[in-house]
């Protein structure tokens, strides 16, 4: 739907919405929490951002 020149997705298929989103992040969650602590001790070690983490969608690592 347009509102106002904005794209705005339907309210009562939220709850669709949140299970497509949801379901990658629940199925990569451990990914996710190791790479978000690595990126944490980088970020307190001061390491020079090429030594930071990388974290790719649907690829290795």
């Amino acid at each position: 739907m347009v509102f106002n020149n904005q794209y705005r997705l339907k309210w009562e298929k939220s709850a669709d919405y949140v299970k497509v989103l949801m379901a990658p992040i629940l199925e990569n969650k451990e990914e996710i929490f190791v790479y978000i602590q690595s990126y944490y001790r980088a970020f307190m070690k001061s390491l020079p951002p090429e030594k930071f983490p990388t974290f790719e969608i649907g690829g290795e690592q």
